[in-house]
């Protein structure tokens, strides 16, 4: 009865029958009171009231209670905030197999938050949500698959997962869609195929994807150029601070691509960019499958390379299989203007596998925002290495490690033309 009372809007009526329930010790008729003074629905809006109500359903087992409970222990709404206690009730829910507890306890899992951080067990309840067809469950289990976190690395089925839940309208994953359909990661290279998701999470207003729109139609990449069409979707990635967008609307307005040329405009949306803070990346800044590769190979070279002028008896450091990928390291700034070079950087690796000592450069590669991206890329390496070793006994050895930049090719759908035009307006 209040179920129904509450379908035709007879919020009163239906607290009424709902407190009928409630003392009957119906778990249900408790929860659904506790809800209503939760959103002061038929009744005065109370934290504590709500409170009492919903924690008579929880200890009755009620599901949808035990999640409410350790939502309230996570974010202390209510009670004093607890992760242990939050997991507590969490967990009680998810083992009855409710798909948002369930997702919930994953996240917890995966951030560390009441219990020890686990990707593995994270991964296990995410899976659980995700086959209940719970949408964000099969995003974040698709960002696992595609970074091999809790989980052997596997782009095809992280794809999978980010299109179940693209499917049912989440932005984030249809905007990762598109990046990975740029990138052909996991999924065919079809930069169509990308604005077609780019578009899709556009539509829903999220503001990465508007600004990938934008340049796309900039470039014409995956669609016809058309500048006033990038116009108009980068300038509604830029009203919600998206940098990129912001830069790009600079490059429109001092080239007069789709508005009028104005150097003045220019110059304003540039300011607002830098103030933003640093230029970020639209997508994964490893453009090409080949970059993947590049760095991690160089080094491997080097090893080699340094093993044959080493003293008799010591072996050169290795790394480990979980070595830093570059990508994120290749700063996008450098990328558009075509800055590319090797920086020779000094580093001490310790016995125990870590930089004994900061890294320094020792030849430049003639851009100081690729230095500074060298030496970046050199530190995240510490405690990635393998010690060298002398006569079986790990010791620290300095050596000269070369860290490329280097393009393997244009950005695809991009004419060496649009880049050094790019590249003037953005260093003006």
């Amino acid at each position: 009865m209040g179920q129904r009372e509450i379908e035709i809007m007879h919020f009163a009526d239906a607290q009424f029958w709902f407190r009928q329930a409630a003392a009957q010790s119906d778990p249900a008729g408790e929860y659904r009171v506790g809800l209503d003074y939760a959103l002061g629905r038929g009744t005065e809006e109370s934290r504590a009231k709500s409170l009492y109500w919903i924690r008579k359903a929880a200890l009755h087992g009620y599901t949808a209670a035990e999640y409410a409970i350790g939502l309230d222990y996570q974010y202390g709404r209510g009670v004093p905030r607890s992760f242990v206690k939050a997991i507590h009730w969490l967990r009680g829910a998810a083992v009855q197999g409710f798909a948002t507890a369930q997702y919930a306890l994953g996240y917890d899992f995966g951030r560390g938050l009441g219990v020890t951080q686990n990707y593995a067990t994270a991964n296990y309840w995410f899976r659980k949500a995700a086959l209940q067809g719970l949408a964000a469950a099969e995003f974040a289990l698709g960002m696992d698959d595609l970074a091999g976190r809790g989980c052997a690395r596997h782009a095809v089925a992280g794809n999978r997962w980010l299109r179940k839940a693209a499917e049912q309208g989440g932005a984030p994953a249809e905007y990762l869609l598109g990046i990975n359909y740029d990138l052909g990661r996991g999924v065919p290279n079809n930069t169509t195929r990308g604005q077609y998701w780019f578009r899709k999470a556009a539509m829903s207003g999220f503001p990465p994807a508007e600004a990938a729109v934008g340049i796309d139609y900039e470039l014409g990449r995956g669609t016809a150029r058309n500048y006033r069409k990038g116009y108009v979707w980068l300038r509604k990635a830029a009203a919600q601070n998206v940098t990129l967008a912001e830069y790009y609307l600079g490059a429109a307005y001092y080239r007069g691509r789709g508005v009028p040329k104005s150097a003045a405009k220019a110059q304003w949306w540039w300011r607002k960019a830098k103030a933003n803070g640093p230029f970020p990346s639209l997508r994964n800044q490893c453009r090409m499958s080949a970059q993947h590769s590049d760095y991690v190979e160089i080094y491997r070279h080097a090893i080699q390379a340094s093993a044959k002028t080493l003293p008799a008896g010591t072996s050169p450091p290795g790394i480990k299989s979980d070595f830093p990928q570059p990508c994120g390291f290749y700063p996008e700034v450098s990328q558009i203007l075509d800055h590319q070079g090797t920086a020779i950087v000094h580093v001490c690796i310790g016995a125990n596998g870590r930089l004994a000592h900061r890294p320094t450069i020792l030849r430049s590669t003639g851009f100081p925002r690729l230095d500074a991206a060298a030496l970046r890329y050199v530190r995240a390496t510490s405690g990635y290495w393998t010690p060298a070793h002398r006569h079986g006994k790990a010791v620290e050895l300095c050596e000269k490690w070369p860290v490329r930049f280097r393009l393997s090719k244009p950005i695809q759908g991009t004419p060496e033309t649009t880049r050094r035009d790019r590249a003037k307006s953005l260093t003006q």
